[in-house]
C-alpha cells in the first residue's frame, strides 16, 4: 500500500535526477526512484507542478555574437524549444494517460483492499461467533450430561425402592392370607363347638361341668376370633397402605419420566407428593383390600 506524505521536493529531486541521467520523469520512474512508495495521484500532482516550474530553455546573451552566428543560434534554440515543447506535450499526454491508468488501478486496489478487509472482519466476527457458540454448546452438553446422570441415579433409586415396596407388599399379603386361613380354621372350630354345644343342650345329657367347660372353650375361641379379626383388619390396613405407597411411587416415576422427555426450558420439576397413609383415609381402603 502506498505511503502518504510524499513531498514536492522529493518528487522534484527524483525528476531532476532522472533528467540529468537522460531518463524520462514519468510517474512510474519517479515512484521507482522513491523506492516504490508514494501515491500515484500525489506523484502526478507534484510532477505537474515541477513541469510548470521547469524553464523551457535559457538563451545566452547574443549581443556579443556575430549576427549570422546569433541568427543560427536563435534558430537552433527555437528548434530545440519546439522539440522540447513537443516532447513535453508528449510526456504530459503520456503522464496524463499513465496517471489515469494508475488512478483507476489505485481505486480498484483500494476497493479490493476495503472489500478484503471487510471480508476479513466478517470472517473474524463469524469465527468469534462460532467460538462462542461452540463454548456455549460444550457447556450445555456438560450440563445435560450431569442432569442425565443425576436422573439415571434417581431412576435407579426409585426402581430399588419400588422393588423393596413390592416385596414388602407381597410379604404382607402372604401374612394376611395366613391369618385369614387361621381365622377360617377358628371359625370352623367355633362352628363345631357351637354345634356340639347345641347338641349337648338338646340332649341335656351333658353334665354341668362339661357344659361350663364347653362354654369357656367357646368364650376362649370367641376371644381368639376377635383377636384374629383385629389382627386381620390391621394387616389389611397395612396392605392397603403398601398398595397406596406403591401406586404413589409409580406415579412419581411416570411424572419424572414425563419431565425428562419435556424441553429443558419447561417449568421446574414439582416437589414429590406426600403419601397419605391409608389409615387416615377412613374405612374405604379396608373395603378395597377385602
Amino acid at each position: 500500500m502506498a505511503r502518504e506524505g510524499i513531498s514536492f521536493e522529493q518528487v522534484a529531486a527524483a525528476a531532476d535526477q532522472l533528467v540529468a541521467e537522460g531518463g524520462e520523469p514519468s510517474i512510474r520512474a519517479i515512484r521507482a526512484a522513491l523506492g516504490d512508495t508514494g501515491s500515484p495521484n500525489t506523484i502526478h500532482k507534484h510532477l505537474n507542478r515541477w513541469r510548470e516550474r521547469r524553464p523551457a530553455g535559457a538563451a545566452p546573451e547574443a549581443s556579443a555574437l556575430p549576427a549570422p552566428l546569433a541568427q543560427a543560434l536563435r534558430q537552433a534554440l527555437d528548434q530545440a524549444a519546439a522539440a522540447a515543447r513537443a516532447e513535453i506535450e508528449g510526456d504530459l499526454a503520456r503522464a496524463v494517460g499513465e496517471a489515469a491508468t494508475l488512478a483507476a488501478a489505485g481505486e480498484r486496489a483500494e476497493l479490493e483492499r476495503a472489500e478484503l478487509e471487510e471480508q476479513a472482519a466478517a470472517t473474524r466476527r463469524e469465527r468469534d461467533a462460532l467460538e462462542g457458540q461452540r463454548a456455549e454448546q460444550a457447556s450445555t452438553i456438560a450440563t445435560l450430561r450431569l442432569a442425565l446422570e443425576t436422573e439415571r441415579a434417581q431412576l435407579e433409586a426409585l426402581r430399588i425402592a419400588t422393588a423393596q415396596a413390592r416385596m414388602e407388599a407381597e410379604l404382607r399379603a402372604e401374612q394376611a392370607q395366613a391369618l385369614e386361613a387361621e381365622l377360617t380354621e377358628c371359625r370352623e372350630a367355633l362352628d363345631i363347638e357351637q354345634t356340639r354345644r347345641t347338641l349337648a343342650e338338646q340332649r341335656q345329657a351333658v353334665a354341668v361341668a362339661e357344659a361350663k367347660a364347653s362354654a369357656e372353650r367357646a368364650a376362649d375361641l370367641a376371644r381368639r376370633e376377635a383377636r384374629l379379626g383385629d389382627a386381620i383388619d390391621q394387616e389389611r390396613a397395612t396392605l392397603a397402605e403398601m398398595r397406596q405407597a406403591l401406586a404413589d411411587t409409580r406415579g412419581l416415576m411416570l411424572a419424572d419420566w414425563a419431565e425428562t422427555a419435556a424441553p429443558r426450558d419447561a417449568t421446574p420439576r414439582r416437589a414429590p407428593r406426600k403419601t397419605v397413609p391409608a389409615a387416615a383415609k377412613g374405612g374405604g381402603d379396608g373395603a378395597e383390600a377385602s
